[in-house]
């Protein structure tokens, strides 16, 4: 697991047999809060890509901080 999972929140977009959830998590990991977002007709879906959208901030965030660390550094 890619930090902690804090908030986690499902909602319909949508109403009727093909209707839209949205899933929206706040993950917690290194001292940095990240929420993501994902929407699918399957819940396990949209919250599979809500989790995978806060993680891949998540690895954005640490890239630009190591690239903060070196450009200070030299």
């Amino acid at each position: 697991m890619f930090g902690k999972i804090g908030d986690f929140q499902v909602s319909s977009v949508t109403g009727g047999s093909d209707a839209l959830g949205a899933v929206a998590i706040t993950v917690d990991s290194d001292g940095r809060k990240v929420t993501g977002r994902g929407v699918a007709t399957d819940v396990v879906e949209a919250s599979a890509r809500a989790y995978l959208n806060a993680v891949n901030k998540l690895v954005r965030l640490r890239e630009r901080g190591e690239v903060r660390e070196k450009i200070e550094g030299v």
